[in-house]
């Protein structure tokens, strides 16, 4: 029994791995239907409060601060920034059709502090790197997840500028505390059926009951109407559904970050070629300068109502 409790262990870590793999280079996938994986019969979630897991992200193979750039990269007077114009809240359009959201206004910010101006296209998903690689584009803006191992191919990635931890809701009538939640018809944790997420909750909290379902609409529905006590999903996400008025102001984040980047990467940063680095470094310095001076928090705010940094 050890052995085979152990074999189902290890196939669920080598999933999250590949899971995570798929996702390097890829927009968040916050409702889309993904491979369902089985759930065991799982008994009640003791979270002692619901504690944190913070895993120190892997350092940048190439941090900006220390680079060498020895090239004579002439930067472009205009920018031409490629998104995809529809991924709301972070790039979609506004009933005028004008470009908006988090990605667009990190963008315009970005250039400002490099003295750049910056020319929006669009391009479906598929074709964002493809159009970056043939140099159409200069860089590409549009939540993309930093890569955990860099490829040494044509594409390289700034780093984060915000990050995509797991994070758990309740409701905020829940009573929780060490003993876990307390109240008897509330005993389980709804999550999207084939996500990271899934994946992450088997592995950190192996005694939990889930309940699986195929979005996290409906997996907001479940602990809406109390058929779960808990929600783990991507904080953004749910910070985005809770500013909306989600649930009628019913729910609340507790506990703190799960970031471990082996499930939910190291973050979105911002696609460009390997062949820049003068830009690479101008643009990572603008990153942490607008982190530091407090740009992004104030960006964020609109969207989610804090920083996601």
């Amino acid at each position: 029994m050890r052995v085979l409790l152990f074999v189902n262990l290890l196939a669920i870590v080598v999933i999250a791995g590949a899971l995570a793999r798929i996702y390097e280079g890829t927009r968040l996938p916050w409702a889309h239907d993904q491979i369902r994986l089985d759930v065991s019969d799982l008994s009640q979630l003791n979270t002692d409060a619901l504690p944190s897991v913070s895993v120190p992200l892997t350092p940048n193979p190439n941090p900006h601060r220390g680079d060498e750039v020895t090239s004579t990269e002439e930067l472009p007077a205009v920018l031409m920034v490629a998104t995809e114009g529809a991924y709301p809240p972070f790039n979609g359009r506004d009933a005028g059709g004008e470009l908006n959201g988090y990605d667009i206004d990190i963008a315009r910010a970005l250039c400002e502090r490099i003295k750049r101006t910056c020319k929006f296209v669009t391009y479906k998903w598929q074709e964002l790197l493809p159009v970056l690689k043939r140099g159409e584009v200069d860089v590409v803006i549009a939540s993309m997840l930093v890569p955990a191992v860099p490829d040494n191919g044509k594409i390289v990635f700034s780093d984060p500028y915000y990050k995509t931890p797991g994070h758990f809701a309740a409701r905020r009538d829940a009573q929780l505390g060490i003993g876990g939640v307390t109240s008897s018809n509330m005993q389980s944790i709804a999550v999207q059926a084939g996500s990271t997420h899934e994946a992450f909750l088997k592995v950190r909290f192996p005694d939990a009951k889930l309940l699986t379902v195929k979005t996290l609409e409906e997996a907001e529905a479940a602990l809406v109407d109390r058929h779960a006590a808990l929600l783990f999903g991507d904080r953004n996400a749910l910070l985005n559904w809770m500013l909306r008025g989600g649930g009628d102001g019913c729910c609340r984040m507790v506990g703190g970050d799960y970031d471990d980047p082996v499930y939910f990467a190291r973050g979105a940063g911002v696609a460009m070629r390997s062949d820049q680095p003068g830009l690479r470094m101008k643009i990572n310095q603008a990153i942490s300068d607008m982190a530091n001076d407090g740009t992004e928090t104030r960006i964020a705010r609109a969207y989610f109502g804090q920083s996601i940094r």
